[in-house]
């Protein structure tokens, strides 16, 4: 059993009465045990701050930090130390950094100038729009958004001309003579450095001959994305409010 104060106790029920076999107490910066998972007599524990630990009753003294049964600790490296919210005025997504108050970063999934919150034009739809999943690849950083008119959308934290729009109604044909980048401008007046959505000009649209696609299906979702989880770094699973479910890659 874990307890808040940072120990970690071994405990026999077989008796009448519990009785403490042995206990150790992890470092205050680590933070108290968050997981626990018990094998016979080997116990493996992440703490509040990463910190795992392979514990063995089997093993006395050690030099470890705990001074008992300490077989080995690791360290989980923090490679996106970042929180996500979602925010529903127009879909937009601010990041921040653990320990700040303020967005270090925001994604702007919306053709309309960032942090624009009021209707500009009668054919404005925007304003419908709100991110419904997200998820992070581990292998790249990559994040992964899913909206609520279907669109999946790629961000790259790095690169913002990486980005990509995935699948969607806002989807360009290859007819069409505008297609969907991303860019990215620095903070200013309180907001933060942001990568935002805009249409630019298809410069492929003159110089290729395109096929009938009016009678092949579509494959983007139909209505709200509902959750998104990536596999792998080229595998992405979405689902949608009306339970269909699509393999990207």
């Amino acid at each position: 059993m874990a307890v808040g104060d940072g120990h970690v106790l071994w405990t026999d029920v077989g008796g009448s009465d519990a009785r403490i076999v042995s206990k150790v107490q992890l470092p205050s910066f680590e933070g108290p045990p968050e997981q626990i998972h018990v094998s016979n007599n080997v116990t493996y524990l992440r703490s509040h701050h990463g910190f795992i630990y392979c514990l063995d009753l089997r093993v006395g003294k050690t030099n470890g930090s705990l001074g008992y049964h300490e077989v080995w600790r690791r360290e989980v490296v923090k490679y996106h130390g970042l929180v996500f919210v979602g925010y529903g005025s127009r879909g937009e997504v601010d990041l921040f950094e653990l320990g700040t108050t303020s967005p270090t970063r925001a994604l702007w999934p919306s053709l309309s100038d960032p942090f624009t919150y009021t209707q500009s034009s009668a054919s404005d739809d925007d304003l419908r729009n709100v991110t419904t999943a997200l998820c992070v690849c581990q292998e790249t950083g990559f994040v992964y958004t899913g909206d609520s008119e279907g669109s999946l959308r790629r961000w790259n934290l790095n690169r913002a001309p990486l980005c990509e729009y995935i699948s969607g109604p806002r989807e360009m044909t290859a007819r069409s003579p505008y297609r969907i980048a991303y860019n990215e401008m620095a903070g200013s007046a309180g907001q933060p450095p942001t990568i935002y959505e805009l249409r630019v000009p298809n410069e492929q649209t003159k110089l290729r001959s395109y096929p009938d696609l009016k009678s092949q299906p579509s494959t983007r979702h139909r209505t709200s994305i509902s959750d998104v989880l990536c596999l792998q770094s080229d595998l992405l699973v979405s689902a949608s409010a009306e339970g269909v479910i699509k393999i990207w890659k």
